[in-house]
């Protein structure tokens, strides 16, 4: 089984300290994500007898993350799968808009040319347009076909019970569907942490998507209205659901809807828990191939902490209840890692660069000031 990452950024920055900007808090995030998830495979593979699995990390990037970077996870003895600029280019190029099918030096040449030079006019269509791009990579991890499944976890879901990651990878590789996954409150995919069984027939399904491209009208490839599965779109009128209608779903046009067209609508393998109390009320087969199920194994899994703060954010624990508690709970899982890997070297040690260090030691920091907090609330 692979637990797979993906790394991108969407703008240039040099990152010498963890304050900097957006993209150094970003790498922190990424890199004690990884780090404590390595942390975590190990100990599962100590006990591999017990679970018949053996565990790897996969990082998938571009070339926007910096060689320290690269090294320090070279270091950490996990794999890399990197993601060309021509694949990045190609998957730019067959959406529509004004930068589709430019002659020269078009804006998707410029977005995966990561060298390109920011300007006011175009800083912030190259940022939108390399955020869709990298997101539009995550079903790459179909390549990976020298694994039985892989699990994909976004840079902010953290694995808190492994027994319970264990338990539904083997349920999911025993079972016929090759994607299972979580419904969105406004989508029929939550992409931020998904289990997939990689074959060539869902890469080559992909790559047709992306040279197809998407339209709100009829969806990736041209391939038609989308059935309305998402609570958002029929709690106001149960008698939409599964009706057909417009790709308006959040992520339509970027992984959310790449991976519901993928594996729900063209292979139509695909389970999907979750939402127990909503799911009740579609025990007619809505869509062949699609089963909904109410096992709350995937959230039991993982840990998605949407929106903002994240874990890896300056002071995270702002006084917002139970967001804090499950900021506080991530912290115990990425801090210890990250300081074990990056924020003291040893002798004969690779040498981490300074952000990843001072990195551990916001995270440190973050651990005692969150459990001020926790321990406030619940005395409260």
């Amino acid at each position: 089984v692979a637990i797979v990452v993906m790394a991108g950024l969407t703008l240039p920055q040099e990152c010498t300290r963890v304050t900097q900007g957006s993209a150094c808090t970003y790498l922190c995030g990424v890199m004690s994500h990884i780090a404590a998830h390595k942390d975590m495979i190990d100990a599962a593979n100590i006990n591999q007898r017990k679970s018949d699995l053996a565990y790897d990390i996969v990082v998938m990037h571009d070339d926007s993350i910096p060689s320290s970077i690269l090294n320090s996870i070279d270091a950490l003895k996990v794999r890399r799968l990197p993601l060309s600029k021509n694949l990045k280019l190609f998957a730019c190029m067959g959406m529509e808009g004004d930068h589709k099918n430019q002659p020269g030096n078009s804006l998707c040449e410029q977005a995966v040319n990561f060298n390109t030079t920011i300007t006011k006019d175009n800083g912030e269509t190259l940022r939108m347009l390399r955020l869709r791009t990298i997101q539009q990579m995550k079903p790459a991890a179909a390549t990976l076909t020298n694994y039985d499944a892989v699990v994909f976890l976004d840079q902010d879901a953290y694995v808190l019970n492994a027994e319970s990651l264990v338990d539904t990878a083997k349920n999911f590789i025993n079972q016929d569907k090759q994607f299972l996954t979580s419904l969105g409150g406004r989508s029929p995919v939550n992409a931020g942490v998904w289990f997939m069984k990689p074959s060539r027939r869902a890469t080559e399904v992909w790559l047709k998507d992306l040279g197809g491209g998407f339209s709100e009208e009829r969806g990736w490839d041209n391939g038609g209205q989308t059935p309305q599965v998402w609570p958002e779109a029929i709690r106001a009128d149960p008698s939409q659901i599964g009706k057909k209608g417009a790709w308006n779903f959040v992520g339509a046009d970027k992984d959310q809807g790449l991976l519901w067209d993928i594996f729900g609508l063209k292979l139509k393998s695909m389970a999907v828990g979750g939402f127990a109390d909503y799911i009740k009320d579609m025990e007619a087969p809505i869509l062949k191939g699609v089963e909904f199920i109410s096992s709350e194994n995937i959230h039991a899994s993982a840990d998605h902490i949407t929106g903002s703060p994240k874990p890896y954010q300056h002071e995270p624990c702002r006084g917002l209840g139970h967001r804090d508690k499950r900021i506080f709970d991530a912290l115990k899982l990425i801090a210890p890692s990250t300081r074990k890997f990056f924020g003291v070297n040893k002798d004969g040690q690779h040498e981490h660069p300074s952000l990843l260090k001072q990195c551990s030691w916001r995270l440190d920091a973050s651990i005692s000031q969150c459990r001020e907090i926790v321990a406030r609330q619940s005395n409260s």
